[in-house]
């Protein structure tokens, strides 16, 4: 016998006024719109039921309620019988033996604008809301999601819609799996994302990604709102990553919003509470699976000086990390990365164990695609002294050279970084590839590695030094004696 699913929109009626004469109120276009999908996620109709502030909110109300979705806003937060009527459904799940916690699903918080509900409704303080509204990032200027057609609205309303209404299903099928038309989710083995807050200019970009995760199985963390103090903040991300087997941190050109009493964003915390639980995750298992991946959108044209000091010092940090790596690449390719992480077969990532039983010493020589013609003539010298040598590819989609120079930095024995006419920070950041090779699955130690400049130029030799890197050439002529030092270490 199907379930009767008794749902609860309990909003403000002067949040329901038509803009115009003759349209329905907000709220009533929000209800039959998710009324709608749920119909086709469910396969059955819904029974979603509205009560605004002209209606009776007793305990008797929400008796048959299974999940209650308050649209707030500060005429909401105002009215003490929508207040009331909130702490009734809790009351009356509580006598039933649930308590509604911070990540309950039984609350959809709908933040139709901006409001602060912990003074005024504490229940719900740690419960994630869904923004029906945004706040430009370069204006501050409020924009409620008021259109329910055409393009702006798809990116914008619909696609919060569509949350809310999987989020229902989800909890529906999980705790009614008696109802005829639902099966039950096992989400014991369930495996868990950390997908950390973003600024306001990424919202959509956040959101997309958390959808993509939850149709691959993945849990999304956090599953509860951020704490506004600081220490307490830290404590809940480090014991949320506990969870997970990667966090991911997408950045922008807004620094974020800050919780009271701090000059740092949330961003910018959650971001420094992940790379030191990083580090102890490594410093207790060197082997762990746990990584990060970090996105800078491609264009940064509008940011403060503020964005680009944090920018900056997350790059350093990542940088010094084994298993952290970012991207400065488009959404889609984005996309396909983390895919790539979570979701690409185990066999094609146990290919990189397969040792190379020739006893061939293999170098991996890595190049800028610029540099490739002037690189071939070391290439061909190495291979005369009978050494495998493995080439940086250009051809192919980014995923495919992706995999392939982190195989080659699991497989080789040495590795060599040829710098011509490339920038030194682009022969920086092929060093810290080499430094990171053992959070990549890289299992035996690097006999040596060194960096061959073709062609005469000055560089920074310190930091080369520091990260015990041989140079090699300078001359810009292509000399045996050269590669000596760098050979010898390798055969012994």
């Amino acid at each position: 016998m199907p379930i009767k699913f008794n749902i609860i929109i309990s909003f403000s009626s002067q949040d329901n006024q038509p803009m115009h004469e003759g349209e329905k109120g907000w709220v009533d276009n929000f209800h039959r719109f998710l009324n709608t999908l749920l119909g086709q996620l469910l396969k059955e109709k819904p029974q979603i039921i509205i009560k605004s502030d002209q209606d009776d909110h007793s305990e008797e109300t929400y008796k048959d309620a299974i999940l209650i979705i308050p649209i707030l806003s500060p005429v909401f937060l105002k009215s003490e019988v929508l207040s009331n009527g909130l702490r009734n459904f809790i009351k009356v799940w509580k006598d039933k033996g649930e308590a509604i916690q911070s990540s309950s699903s039984r609350i959809l918080k709908v933040i139709k604008s901006p409001v602060e509900a912990d003074k005024s409704l504490p229940e719900l303080k740690d419960i994630l809301g869904y923004d029906f509204y945004q706040i430009d990032p370069h204006s501050g200027d409020l924009q409620e999601f008021n259109r329910f057609f055409g393009k702006e609205a798809e990116k914008s309303y619909w696609m919060k819609l569509v949350d809310i209404a999987y989020d229902i299903y989800k909890h529906l099928i999980t705790v009614y799996p008696e109802s005829g038309n639902l099966t039950r989710v096992d989400t014991s083995e369930e495996k868990a994302v950390y997908l950390a807050i973003t600024g306001r200019d990424l919202i959509n970009q956040h959101d997309i990604i958390k959808r993509e995760l939850q149709r691959h199985g993945y849990k999304v963390k956090p599953d509860h709102a951020y704490p506004i103090e600081v220490n307490e903040l830290k404590k809940m991300v480090k014991e949320d990553l506990k969870q997970c087997e990667m966090s991911i941190h997408l950045i922008g050109e807004d620094y974020g919003l800050k919780p009271p009493n701090t000059d740092e964003s949330y961003v910018d915390i959650v971001n420094k509470a992940a790379t030191e639980y990083s580090v102890e995750v490594v410093r207790e298992d060197p082997k762990s699976d746990f990584r990060r991946i970090i996105w800078l959108i491609p264009t940064l044209d509008n940011i403060s000086e503020r964005q680009k000091l944090f920018i900056e010092n997350m790059k350093s940090d990542a940088d010094s990390l084994e298993n952290a790596e970012i991207f400065q690449v488009n959404l889609q390719n984005l996309r396909s990365i983390i895919r790539q992480e979570l979701i690409a077969p185990k066999e094609k990532k146990q290919e990189d164990e397969i040792e190379d039983e020739t006893g061939v010493s293999t170098i991996y020589l890595i190049c800028d695609k610029q540099d490739v013609q002037e690189c071939k003539p070391l290439a061909d010298l190495l291979e005369k002294q009978g050494f495998k040598v493995l080439s940086t590819e250009f051809e192919g989609n980014l995923l495919d050279l992706r995999y392939l120079h982190q195989q080659n930095l699991r497989r080789c024995d040495g590795s060599i970084i040829y710098c011509g006419k490339a920038k030194e920070e682009w022969m920086k950041t092929k060093l810290q590839d080499i430094l990171k090779a053992p959070g990549l699955g890289r299992k035996k130690p690097l006999k040596a590695k060194a960096i061959y400049i073709g062609t005469e130029r000055e560089i920074s030799e310190k930091h080369l030094k520091d990260e015990e890197a041989m140079i090699l050439g300078k001359s810009g002529k292509l000399d045996p004696e050269n590669l000596k030092p760098f050979l010898t270490k390798l055969e012994n």
